[in-house]
């Protein structure tokens, strides 16, 4: 029963992202962020963020895409779709577990994408219940691009918080990049 429960949560979530995708005119579209260039907050307790970028929002014209990886390596053809689709402005890594420096490190340093991003932050919810800090959803309300690294799904399916996943669904139907691998996709 509780399998089948995780599986209707997944079907359910993928089916709004779809969804929100498939609503969009598919050709790149600018985003509105918060409009200004005030600092996100600072996130509380079970949050820790690091990587790449000085926090100013900067605002482009992403190229709707939606990149989904297996586990095991990354494909770098791929990834450089996904950080690319970003048309240089911010990344977002959004993970529970693991590191914060990797991502920042392959998706600006290892892959050399064109145009490279402004910022790569990884968040990284420690407990994953607070997903919907101010500073997390700020930071995914200001992308244009977010991968969510692999990991335990049911961390990001049952436990992150409805704001979360609400955030992200808004990413896409602003015209944003979403990728993911392993648990992430």
């Amino acid at each position: 029963m509780r399998t089948l429960r995780h599986k209707s949560i997944a079907l359910t979530f993928l089916t709004i992202v779809f969804s929100a995708i498939a609503c969009g005119d598919g050709g790149p579209g600018r985003l509105d962020p918060l409009g200004d260039n005030d600092p996100c907050p600072t996130p509380g307790p079970g949050i820790t963020i690091g990587g790449r970028g000085d926090g100013r929002n900067v605002t482009t014209e992403p190229i709707n895409r939606l990149v989904l990886m297996g586990g095991g390596s990354d494909d770098d053809v791929s990834a450089r779709l996904f950080v690319e689709g970003a048309q240089g402005g911010d990344i977002v890594i959004l993970r529970a577990t693991g590191s914060l420096t990797s991502y920042p490190d392959y998706f600006t340093q290892s892959l050399s994408p064109s145009p490279a991003p402004a910022s790569v932050v990884t968040i990284r919810t420690d407990d994953p219940t607070a997903g919907d800090d101010l500073g997390v959803i700020c930071r995914v309300n200001r992308a244009e691009a977010v991968w969510l690294a692999g990991g335990n799904q049911w961390d990001y399916l049952g436990r992150w918080p409805d704001d979360l996943h609400t955030a992200l669904v808004r990413l896409t139907g602003r015209g944003g990049v979403v990728g993911g691998t392993s648990a992430g996709a």
